[in-house]
């Protein structure tokens, strides 16, 4: 009677570890098909809302540029002028290297005088209304609003994707947002400005460029071109008024195989440059359930083979 019982507990596990495996098989396909395929050729809106405090921005000109389309289980492909660039919009994962990609595109916006997708001037309410867009990830232009008291509110470029995601991971195709005002207030004293090149590209250094080529901007005009080397090591300083001006760097002639981001911080700008060590994401999935269906498979079965073999050893006892 032990020895039934004993096997009875053995068939028991055996049987949990499968409930087990199928229970985790059907999370992952609910996982999988949680979030529906984009519609590529539906038409989005998109409006923006610009407030600070109580204070509505009406009459203001507003910018936006499609940086890049949608493939249907939505991953990013550059588009139009954009696709020229050597940026990457499919292999960031933090929201501090989303706002560098804005600033990159941003800058490039502006050096090369691209033109917007789409232009709104904001209402009584504060709100630029777009209709009629493609899907698809897109660049919102900066501006300085107004001053207030003795400073002036700044709204920095930032990318939003055309149409979004709820949290149950539904598109939206009617997109609202609030760009987020910053409150600056200028010292009117020379201060100093740095650019700083970064290297990512490990075990690849022999193909760094002997110099890089580094245009300055305010306020959207060129203002000096400089040559950056290991002989300044990768840096180069400057002066100027802190009176509002709105400063931005760009990398020309970015080497081959790199890509490149050009980050704002304050007074400071880091251009990086990243290796591609291997090739782009094609869009294919990974689907894992097989796997999983042959891991709990194989481990049901030597789980019942060593009942098996147990009772033999209690038949031959």
């Amino acid at each position: 009677e032990m020895c039934f019982m004993s096997k009875k507990r053995n068939l028991c596990k055996a049987f949990i570890v499968v409930i087990a495996c199928l229970t985790v098989m059907m999370m992952f396909s609910m996982t999988s098909v949680a979030r529906d395929f984009v519609e590529t050729d539906r038409k989005c809106t998109l409006d923006l809302t610009y407030k600070y405090e109580e204070t509505f921005f009406s009459g203001v000109e507003v910018n936006i540029y499609k940086v890049a389309s949608f493939n249907k289980v939505g991953e990013f492909e550059l588009a139009g002028a954009f696709a020229d660039y050597a940026v990457d919009v499919v292999n960031v994962k933090s929201q501090d290297e989303w706002n560098a990609l804005a600033d990159t595109l941003a800058a490039y916006v502006v050096a090369d005088s691209l033109m917007p997708t789409a232009t709104a001037t904001t209402n009584e309410n504060g709100v630029a209304a777009f209709a009629d867009l493609e899907v698809g990830l897109y660049l919102i232009g900066g501006f300085v609003a107004e001053y207030i008291d003795n400073g002036t509110v700044q709204y920095d470029d930032f990318l939003i994707s055309v149409p979004g995601l709820d949290d149950a991971e539904n598109w939206i195709y009617d997109v609202d947002s609030l760009p987020k005002p910053l409150y600056h207030e200028p010292v009117y004293e020379e201060i100093e400005y740095s650019v700083v090149k970064l290297w990512k590209d490990s075990g690849n250094e022999n193909k760094r460029p002997v110099i890089i080529e580094v245009e300055i901007l305010k306020n959207g005009e060129p203002q000096e071109t400089v040559n950056l080397s290991a002989e300044n090591n990768w840096s180069y300083s400057w002066t100027g008024l802190d009176d509002g001006s709105v400063w931005q760097v760009v990398e020309r002639n970015v080497p081959e195989d790199y890509t490149v981001t050009f980050e704002n911080k304050e007074a400071s700008f880091i251009i990086t440059n990243t290796y591609l060590t291997e090739e782009p994401p094609t869009g294919d999935s990974f689907n894992a359930i097989p796997y999983i269906v042959i891991m709990c498979a194989s481990g049901a079965l030597l789980i019942l083979v060593g009942i098996i073999r147990r009772r033999k050893a209690d038949a031959e006892a």
